[in-house]
């Protein structure tokens, strides 16, 4: 920190705009927390200025990334659209590779964001391609791979990306990273129910109360270890990483210089985490906010996952409407996630809403959940990745059903559920899911 200001401070001096272009560079991957962003956008109003004046797009280019970057991490989506525009112009002129490479990496993180997964991953493909021409293969496949993990985590992941982190060593990952490089891997993993694999990878993890990642993914990793906590039942970890996080409410989980992926606004995360913890009031407020934002900005799956997060919080605190709240904001997410091709939260949904059936129900909130997966096939393994629980506890939950209902199968299981959804179903909710 003191090095990059004092650098800056002698460029300055010298009144020499290629010293200060550099110098720039310096100090801005030195303030790369998220705490720093204003500096940041100064240090881009910088940069831009020096590079007119040397006569560089090449420079110039900086300013527009290092804007989008810190847009991004502020969540704002609209203005990251416009920024965008202006950076392809500025590509144009600089005819650099790398600057190329910038503007795919960008243009696919803000189509992942505002849930254009399709687009994202056209362009992601390309930026891994250029990447593996202008650096080494090996960082445009982990970055290639970890973008189609996140994008995977709302679109299902399947058996390639799982392949394909399988054969991935992360000791052998970017040095810079060091033991973040079991972040992609481990999401696929626990995203598919491999609770084992996933946790050796965890274990490889700094303990909670020493963990540093590095200040450019600050935000990103304690947003996505939460999310990691939570799914593997590392449930010691999550009041810290609360506290941490706590700290950044108004950011959006995503690296503060060079980001690959956006995660959504932080106040997700908070509200899912305060919610394993069994904190409804907390999590019910986090979740509310982070609806809000992912609404406004445009960030429509996260809105989705946001959605169904909230409606699962109102109904485990279950006080005043919160159930009808609940089946009403289901209700509209479901074609939003049907249209944006997010599976995984489609099938969330439809597990979710017989448990908001009221006491009528023989069964228990969670086991409900549990047996509308069973009605659509799922193993208890998958059971399992889908609901964030162990094998055996999926496996417990099934036996708890078959007994409650004195039924000695899985299809019994699986017809109950069916008749019984369609009993519940309004007229226009059976109409809107029948046309999907």
């Amino acid at each position: 920190d003191r090095l990059s200001r004092e650098a800056l401070a002698l460029a300055d001096e010298a009144g020499d705009p290629l010293a200060v272009a550099a110098a720039t560079r310096a100090r801005q991957m030195a303030c790369a927390h998220p705490s720093q962003a204003a500096e940041r956008l100064a240090l881009a109003v910088r940069i831009g200025a020096a590079g007119r004046a040397l006569g560089r797009p090449g420079v110039t280019v900086w300013e527009h990334i290092w804007r989008i970057d810190m847009l991004l991490e502020l969540g704002r989506l609209p203005e990251v659209v416009a920024e965008t525009v202006a950076l392809h112009r500025c590509v144009e002129q600089a005819r650099a590779p790398v600057a190329q490479w910038h503007l795919l990496r960008l243009q696919a993180t803000t189509a992942q964001a505002l849930g254009r997964y399709q687009e994202a991953e056209v362009l992601a493909a390309s930026a891994r391609d250029l990447f593996a021409t202008i650096d080494d293969a090996y960082g445009a496949r982990y970055m290639w791979l970890g973008f189609r993990t996140s994008v995977a985590l709302h679109t299902g992941i399947d058996q390639e990306i799982v392949d394909g982190w399988a054969g991935f060593d992360p000791a052998s990952g970017p040095p810079f990273l060091g033991d973040m490089s079991v972040f992609g891997p481990m999401m696929a993993f626990a995203g598919v129910g491999d609770r084992r694999r996933a946790l050796a990878l965890y274990d490889r993890l700094a303990p909670i109360d020493i963990w540093q990642p590095p200040r450019f993914l600050w935000t990103m990793l304690h947003s996505m270890r939460l999310h990691l906590a939570v799914a593997l039942g590392c449930l010691a970890d999550v009041p810290r990483l609360l506290e941490a996080l706590g700290k950044l409410r108004g950011f959006h989980a995503c690296a503060s210089a060079g980001p690959i992926v956006y995660a959504g606004p932080v106040e997700l995360w908070l509200g899912i985490g305060a919610h394993a913890l069994g904190r409804w009031d907390h999590a019910v407020v986090d979740l509310e906010a982070a609806l809000s934002t992912c609404r406004r900005i445009g960030a429509r799956g996260f809105a989705v996952q946001a959605a169904v997060e909230l409606a699962t919080a109102w109904r485990d605190r279950g006080t005043g409407d919160d159930v009808e709240q609940a089946t009403t904001l289901l209700a509209e997410a479901r074609p939003e996630a049907h249209a944006l091709g997010m599976a995984p939260w489609v099938a969330r949904i439809d597990a979710v809403l017989p448990s908001l059936s009221g006491p009528d129900s023989p069964l228990s909130a969670r086991e409900s959940e549990v047996a509308a997966l069973v009605a659509e096939g799922l193993s208890n393994r998958q059971i399992a990745a889908r609901l964030y629980l162990s094998e055996r506890t999926a496996q417990n939950h099934v036996q708890h059903i078959l007994t409650k209902l004195g039924f000695s199968s899985r299809a019994q299981i699986a017809s109950w559920h069916t008749s019984r959804s369609a009993a519940q179903m309004s007229p226009s909710q059976a109409g809107a899911r029948s046309s999907m």
